[in-house]
């Protein structure tokens, strides 16, 4: 293609104007980005017992990102904050389930699974055996491909006993 001198320079004009345009949406997903690490770090500079204090404060969204953060970034990793996500039980579980079957995560599906034996493990939630969601967990769990797979086998292996167990004696 052929473009005139006239042609590139309109195109040299609406370039110059557009990235300034284009940077100033870039930039505040780069801030919030920022400021949600900040708080994050912020969040974990608490001492333990402040940190289950404060983290209930927070809404089942943020909390989980709490979570995802505490054990993925932060080390030691924060599973201390398993037991008290799972004590919302049966609320949690719609949003356990639609992160779980959107995430190809494996730090997020290992999550998933923990939390679903700590709410199994507290009573709070017991997942139906013959369940959508316990099939999506299985097949989640065997597409592994990190050192998590054998121990989060088990753990389903573990919540589906339990699960499996109760139901057939009710």
């Amino acid at each position: 293609m052929n473009f005139d001198k006239s042609t590139r320079t309109i195109a040299s004009k609406l370039w110059k104007m557009a990235t300034p345009l284009i940077l100033l949406l870039l930039v505040p997903s780069c801030v919030v980005a920022e400021n949600k690490t900040v708080s994050m770090k912020n969040f974990f500079q608490q001492t333990t017992s402040e940190q289950i204090d404060t983290f209930g404060r927070y809404q089942i969204e943020d909390q989980y990102a709490i979570l995802y953060f505490g054990n993925k970034i932060i080390h030691p990793p924060a599973v201390y904050l398993m037991q008290p996500f799972a004590e919302h039980g049966q609320s949690a579980v719609p949003f356990l389930e639609r992160k779980l079957i959107s995430s190809r995560d494996d730090s997020d599906i290992r999550n998933i699974v923990l939390i679903f034996n700590e709410m199994s493990l507290q009573g709070n939630y017991l997942i139906p055996c013959e369940s959508t969601i316990m099939s999506v967990l299985e097949k989640k769990v065997l597409s592994l491909k990190n050192l998590w797979k054998p121990s989060l086998e088990n753990t389903v292996r573990e919540i589906k006993l339990r699960s499996c167990a109760l139901s057939k004696s009710t």
